[in-house]
């Protein structure tokens, strides 16, 4: 089905990915930054790639434009236009040109689409006037009105509720399957993965290159293979075999690390300085998660079985919905009502308090209440690193201390990773030249600078 070799360069990323799949569905995962959206831009024809090929189900898509491609990309903020109608939006993939087609559908294929989705009643209706649940079907009307012959798919549900999610899924798998189209997701969802993975692959990127490995046929969520990850160093006691047994790159292995100990909120591996930098132990505490995942049974159950609820809902719902490097389990000490907005102060890593400023309707929608578990979600680039002399005069009202536990060089960027306490981690994202300026090094004590507007929080669902 899949023969895609892609090569891009842009700035200082390079985008080298190979996709060979012979499944009908595939699911891309990955974070932020790794160069996804980019590989379904080439396959659509909407980036011209450096070198490589692209062939779907036997036809090759090499030097043809986007109409003659035949390819359906259906975009996360389902990109419809706000002046048109519901038919109108349909309608438009069913034109040449960019006249705007009229009120007046008389077209039998955007009428039967209309139908086939349950949106004719709402043909003469404008897309603020629209739920989420229906802008997307909309989208996908317009995405399958023109009959393609390759559907692409980025984050298509994350907008939704979880309730709206679930029947998108079961309507899009439905169709995908009437139609036999060739599907590429990307997605951070397992649900996703789980339902549309026939072949599950993660984009990962280190030192300025983003490429593509297939996850384990036995792993099709991509969160087990954090947990097969700590057994893993359970069995070798050295990051780097542990990688290698896994197809990991050793960046990777460390991620998925940071991963672990942040959603527990305490270390379940650590790093044993002592005997070098690849030399990792599994704490007591990660004894426990791994004994709960080596008790697991069962495709559908698999390694989240036994987990506690606490566990479970923390490490499929706050890491997966959200891009953000950052994902810090805290409980909730104090919610300060404001006029418009409520500050959220929780304690995390060895307890620090990290303050969140959202809007008062966000925290009753939310429920937030003191001694409430809740994820913190901060990008990389939001958080700033000062020496102690900087960090008293600025404004930020965040400053967490923790100690640089090593540094990730990339080819404009470093990424600096500090341990705020009990193996809890802060990612931040500095230029070369901060990075000298502040002489920042491994062992170093910083302050990971951060604003409160600029931390979100998640509840596990």
């Amino acid at each position: 089905m899949w023969r895609v070799t892609v090569k891009k360069t842009l700035g200082g990323f390079t985008l080298d990915a190979s996709l060979q799949s012979d499944a009908e569905r595939c699911v891309i995962i990955g974070q932020s930054g790794t160069g996804k959206s980019l590989l379904l831009k080439a396959i659509a024809g909407m980036m011209t790639p450096d070198a490589g090929h692209i062939q779907v189900n036997g036809r090759v898509l090499d030097g043809l434009d986007m109409a003659q491609r035949r390819v359906a990309y259906l975009f996360q903020d389902y990109a419809l236009f706000p002046h048109l109608t519901v038919a109108q939006q349909v309608a438009f993939a069913t034109k040449k040109g960019w006249l705007n087609p009229r009120q007046r559908i008389e077209d039998k294929r955007v009428r039967y689409w209309l139908e086939a989705l349950e949106i004719e009643h709402l043909a003469g209706q404008y897309p603020a006037q629209l739920s989420g649940g229906q802008q997307q079907r909309t989208a996908l009307a317009r995405a399958l009105v023109s009959e393609p012959e390759v559907l692409l798919l980025d984050e298509p549900f994350a907008a939704l509720d979880t309730t709206l999610r679930d029947q998108m899924r079961r309507l899009l798998a439905e169709w995908q399957a009437r139609l036999n189209l060739p599907l590429l997701m990307i997605t951070h969802d397992p649900d996703d993965a789980q339902i549309f993975g026939d072949d599950v692959w993660q984009m990962v990127r280190e030192d300025g290159r983003g490429s593509l490995q297939r996850l384990a046929q036995d792993n099709d969520d991509g969160a087990d293979i954090r947990l097969r990850l700590l057994a893993a160093v359970e069995e070798y006691g050295d990051l780097m075999q542990a990688a290698d047994k896994l197809g990991m790159t050793l960046s990777t292995a460390r991620q998925c690390i940071d991963a672990l100990n942040n959603f527990a909120g305490t270390a379940l591996v650590q790093r044993d300085s002592d005997d070098g930098d690849y030399n990792y132990r599994v704490s007591a505490a990660g004894q426990e998660w791994l004994e709960n995942y080596q008790q697991a049974t069962g495709r559908q159950q698999r390694f989240i079985a036994h987990l506690s609820s606490q566990q479970r809902e923390v490490l499929m719902n706050s890491y997966w919905q959200t891009s953000a490097h950052n994902q810090l389990r805290g409980k909730i000490v104090t919610v300060l009502d404001g006029a418009v907005n409520c500050e959220v102060q929780l304690a995390v890593g060895k307890g620090q308090i990290l303050t969140a400023m959202i809007s008062k309707g966000s925290a009753e929608r939310l429920v937030l209440s003191e001694g409430m578990d809740v994820v913190a979600l901060i990008n990389a680039a939001d958080v700033m690193l000062a020496t102690e002399s900087l960090a008293g005069v600025l404004s930020a009202r965040n400053q967490l201390s923790g100690t640089v536990q090593r540094i990730e060089k990339g080819a404009v960027n470093d990424e600096v990773i500090v341990d705020i306490g009990h193996g809890v981690t802060l990612a931040a994202t500095i230029t070369h030249g901060s990075a000298e300026n502040l002489a920042i090094a491994e062992g170093q004590t910083v302050y990971a600078v951060i604003k409160a507007p600029n931390v979100m929080l998640a509840v596990a669902r």
